[in-house]
């Protein structure tokens, strides 16, 4: 029934069967308080969510990492990022340990805000408890830096991803290094990292070779962009109208 509530986003209902549960004296589990929680956030009703989870922590061994993660998602995804935060630290006093898509949850709050000093602070703050990096997490700091303009730090992120070895970056790390090092007018580091795409056997898609042209643009490199322009067709990729309409601005 509870997840016949959730389904149909009925969070009135969903919230009304941990208390009859409780009333007939059945036992409540992470999991039927975690699908009544992700109900409430799903309608936008954080304070129900928030108050839900205080009595889930006074029950005791029902509030997971589960729990607050998805409650924290609520706060990242209506704009509290104070809250989030707020949250990340009561999670710490209840003997909960983050996990990787905690961390990702705080760096989409700081990046989405431009706080790209809060974002390196998260960043260090993992790497001290010693949490398992992602491509996921790593390119959520490289799309920040990249934001902020600060296109070294973003390529210092990436050594330290390459080096790893273990975390190999995907089409969308490859993708905002690229654009960032193309509007910095960094076109032969951005040639570079499509070098090293290849490498890892990554297609490039019509987004990166129009950022490559968009970069042959503010440079005026006529014949690398006629080359890149090759490439692009012989790797089966369509030019569109953006494609085209880069091309223009070039002759002109």
């Amino acid at each position: 029934m509870i997840r016949f509530a959730s389904m149909n986003a009925e969070c009135d209902l969903a919230l009304a069967w941990p208390q009859e549960m409780r009333e007939a004296s059945a036992s409540i589990d992470s999991v039927v308080y975690n699908t009544v929680l992700a109900t409430c956030i799903s309608a936008d009703r954080i304070e129900e969510a928030r108050t839900l989870l205080g009595e889930m922590e006074a029950v005791g061994g029902v509030a997971d990492v589960i729990t607050y993660n998805t409650l924290a998602k609520g706060y990242a995804k209506s704009g509290f990022m104070d809250r989030c935060f707020e949250l990340y630290e009561h999670m710490l006093t209840q003997g909960i340990k983050p996990s990787q898509v905690t961390y990702g949850i705080l760096l989409n709050c700081c990046i989405n805000e431009n706080k790209v000093d809060k974002a390196a602070e998260v960043f260090d703050c993992m790497t001290k408890e010693g949490c398992v990096m992602n491509t996921v997490l790593y390119t959520t700091l490289i799309k920040g830096f990249a934001r902020a303009g600060q296109v070294d730090h973003a390529m210092h992120i990436y050594e330290q991803m390459r080096a790893e070895r273990s975390v190999p970056p995907d089409l969308i790390t490859f993708s905002i290094l690229i654009k960032a090092n193309c509007d910095a007018r960094r076109l032969e580091a951005a040639l570079q990292l499509l070098e090293a795409m290849l490498d890892f056997n990554l297609r490039p898609d019509e987004v990166i070779f129009n950022n490559l042209l968009g970069g042959c643009v503010k440079e005026s490199k006529t014949e690398l962009s006629k080359q890149l322009y090759k490439d692009m067709v012989a790797a089966g990729i369509q030019p569109s109208n953006a494609t085209f309409s880069i091309l223009v601005r070039l002759y002109a």
